[in-house]
Parts: C-alpha cells; sequence; structure tokens
C-alpha cells in the first residue's frame, strides 16, 4: 500500500500517499489534522480506493488459502464461536468457492452458493456470518478492496414459536419430575429463566440461601470451557422463590453425603453445585440430553426444548404482570427492547387485557356513554 499514517508534534495525524497524474506521472498527497489515528486511516482507505490503489497483490489468494491464515487470527471470540467459523468453512465455504480468489468473489456467486447449501436459513445464516467476518478482515489487512458480503442476500429467517407449558402443565410436569436425579436443577431452570451454560456454571458460592436468590456469575460453553455471562447484564443475582430454595437445600443435603461416602473425596463448599457422585460437574450437552430422554419419557412433544424453560418462565412473567424490566434483569437481556422483541407475541396478546384493565379502573359500574347514547340540549326548547 503506498501510504502512510503517522503522529505530528501538535498531537494529531496526517496520512502520506502517492497518487497518480496523467501522463503516469505520480505525486504526493498530504493531508493533517486528524484528531485520531483511525480518522486518518480511514480517509487514506477512501483515498486509495478512489485511485485504485487498494489492491496489494494478495487478492489473488484463494478462499481457501486465505482461510488457513484468518482461522488463527481469531482471537477475541470465543473457543465455542471459532469452532462454528471452522465448521462453516470446511463444511460449506471451501467445497464451493474455496478454490475462487477472493478478489474474484461476487455477491452473485454468493447467492448461487446459498442455493446450493440444501440447508435451512439459519444453517445459511451461520455461513453468512462466517464469510462476514472473513471477508471484512479481508478489506482492513488491505488484501480486498471492498467486501462482497453485505450485497448478498441470504434466506430470511422465520421466527418459529416453540410450544411452552402454562402454569398447571409445568406444574404437573415438575411433580413427575421428583425422584429424577436432577429434579431441582430441572426446577431451577423453569422458576429462574437461567440459560443452560449459567446453571452448569453454578457453584454452592453462588446461593444465598438466607436471601433466597443466586448469583449469576459465570458460564459453561458448549466446549467446557468456563467463562463470564454472555453480556455485562448476563451477571446478575435472580430472587428464588421458597420452593426451589428448599428444593435446593435437599440437593445440597444428597450432595454432601455422596461426598461422605465416596472414597477419597470430601465436601466442598463451593464446589460445582450440579455434580456426579464423584465431584465432576456435569456437561452442558449432558443436561440437554438428560431432558430429551425426560420429554420422551413424559410423552412431551417434541417441540418443547430444554431452552424452552427458560421462554416459558418470561411468557408467564409477562401475562402475569411482571414489568418487562425485571423480565430482562432477570434473563440478563442486554437490554429490555431485546426482551419486547423476542416475546413480542406474549405482549400483542397482552392487548386486549390492557383495554379492559384500564377501562374496569376508570369507569367502574358506571355506564360508558358512547355517541349514539349521549344526549345534546333542546336548544329549541
Amino acid at each position: 500500500m503506498r501510504g502512510s499514517v503517522s503522529k505530528v508534534s501538535d498531537g494529531n495525524w496526517q496520512f502520506v500517499v502517492d497518487v497518480p497524474r496523467s501522463g503516469g506521472a505520480r505525486r504526493q498527497m498530504r493531508r493533517r489534522g486528524f484528531r485520531t489515528k483511525k480518522a486518518a486511516e480511514d480517509t487514506l482507505l477512501e483515498v486509495l480506493r478512489a485511485t485504485d490503489q487498494y489492491h496489494v497483490g494478495r487478492g489473488d489468494q484463494t478462499v481457501e488459502g486465505f482461510s488457513v491464515g484468518w482461522l488463527p487470527t481469531l482471537v477475541d471470540v470465543e473457543a465455542d464461536t471459532r469452532a462454528e467459523h471452522e465448521r462453516e468453512l470446511r463444511l460449506r465455504i471451501i467445497p464451493h468457492i474455496g478454490g475462487h480468489k477472493m478478489a474474484d468473489v461476487t455477491a452473485h456467486l454468493v447467492e448461487e452458493m446459498y442455493g446450493r447449501l440444501g440447508v435451512s436459513p439459519y444453517v445459511v445464516y451461520r455461513t453468512h456470518s462466517t464469510l462476514r467476518r472473513m471477508f471484512r478482515d479481508a478489506v482492513r489487512w488491505r488484501v480486498i478492496a471492498t467486501s462482497p458480503i453485505p450485497d448478498a442476500r441470504r434466506p430470511k429467517i422465520r421466527r418459529v414459536e416453540h410450544p411452552t407449558f402454562s402454569a398447571d402443565e409445568l406444574s404437573t410436569v415438575l411433580a413427575a419430575l421428583e425422584g429424577d436425579r436432577w429434579s431441582a436443577l430441572w426446577r431451577l431452570a423453569s422458576m429462574s429463566g437461567m440459560r443452560r451454560g449459567e446453571l452448569v456454571g453454578l457453584r454452592w458460592g453462588d446461593v444465598d440461601f438466607e436471601g433466597a436468590s443466586v448469583h449469576v456469575r459465570r458460564t459453561v460453553r458448549k466446549s467446557g470451557e468456563v467463562a463470564e455471562p454472555k453480556s455485562q447484564t448476563g451477571a446478575r443475582r435472580i430472587s428464588l422463590d421458597s420452593i426451589t430454595v428448599d428444593a435446593l437445600r435437599v440437593w445440597r443435603r444428597r450432595v454432601m453425603t455422596e461426598a461422605a461416602e465416596y472414597p477419597g473425596r470430601s465436601w466442598e463448599p463451593d464446589g460445582w453445585i450440579w455434580a456426579w457422585e464423584d465431584g465432576g460437574r456435569v456437561r452442558p450437552g449432558y443436561v440437554t440430553q438428560a431432558w430429551v430422554r425426560i420429554r420422551r419419557r413424559l410423552g412431551l412433544p417434541d417441540g418443547v426444548r430444554l431452552h424452552d424453560l427458560r421462554h416459558g418462565y418470561a411468557t408467564m412473567a409477562l401475562q402475569r404482570g411482571v414489568h418487562p424490566r425485571v423480565v430482562q434483569q432477570r434473563l440478563g437481556h442486554s437490554s429490555v427492547s431485546t426482551t419486547l422483541d423476542v416475546y413480542s407475541h406474549v405482549v400483542e396478546g397482552m392487548d386486549r387485557a390492557a383495554a379492559d384493565l384500564i377501562g374496569d379502573a376508570v369507569d367502574g359500574d358506571h355506564i360508558v356513554t358512547t355517541p349514539e347514547t349521549r344526549t345534546t340540549p333542546d336548544r329549541d326548547r
């Protein structure tokens, strides 16, 4: 790239670049006064694009060749996300467009690939996300001038409303699970709205029995990696009902007994809550598998996923008038708008109840007058 960015004596930034003149001659362009390095780099980039100097000879790398060097640079993403990018490249992207040069990939080519994949719109979305990240980095590294991915259209994902339990149905299910080893886990999942990884990541020190609450301080990824919660609002305190607290007390006594009876093991006051007899923490994948077995044993609909216990909790809370802000905080959503968007179908269903509630509050037993029933003075009398 024929250009550079540097800091000048007054604390601002500048860029210098050679630009072509007519007849093949070149001249040097210098611009100063940028308050940040990024502002200078962005303007330099625009100049290079306008003068067709953006390609630096690496755009002839194939998609597969570029991906080999790109994957190891993903140090700022979670292990599960990095594994998803690797899987999308291996299963879908490289088999279809891996031999094309990076500079030759177009939105049309990408859309053709999407059409040939033969997978659901959600899977196409994952493929699209990997391409978007990879080509964005290629632009940032000056390998190509622009990314074709934002212009590539992908199938729209239609939101699927998964079934959730009513309060009576959930009560029946929890009663049927009282003899299950993980009955306290199923109850906590149903009554707190916690995510699977957050549940598996709980330690006994996270439970405040006197304050009847649980603190979410970590999550466990699919890979088994223990990490911080999904977002800043993911670290939170969730109040618990008395029956759920009692269920946790019963489970703790059982774990303490198992620790005392297991050879070479002792009770750990801050050990993992959901553990086997030897103290080993359960895996997130195992929890999902255990729920599938329960679903089959109880004859529940196939569409009821473990994650739907979380959705069911939020649905019941909103339907019973819990403020959306409280629901957002308990679920650990980044904002209340996320909660309202995910559960928009619930909010829409509350419209009639809101109308009746306000009507009763204002009018009570009074007769409501309408334009048809309202009388007006007879001015001729």
